[in-house]
């Protein structure tokens, strides 16, 4: 059976960080994602972040199905 894995994090266009290596990170796996923050940036520098509103994160965590609430999660 293939796991799910749930990652709670901000972007990060590079995918040096946040969902984007999480996910990477993810062999084998269904990988979930909520996100926290929304980031333009390239390797050289961050332009701009939006932090997403906290009730708007905690929408995102309560729509995942509960039979699929990840066993490991990387906040």
């Amino acid at each position: 059976m293939i796991s799910h894995i749930l990652s709670i994090a901000g972007t990060d266009p590079t995918s040096g960080a946040g969902i984007q290596a999480d996910l990477k990170a993810m062999l084998r796996a269904y990988g979930m994602s909520v996100i926290t923050t929304v980031v333009a940036q390239n390797t050289q520098s961050v332009r701009r972040f939006v932090a997403l509103e906290p009730d708007f994160v905690a929408s995102q965590v309560s729509s995942l199905p509960l039979q699929l609430i990840a066993m490991r999660c990387s906040v």
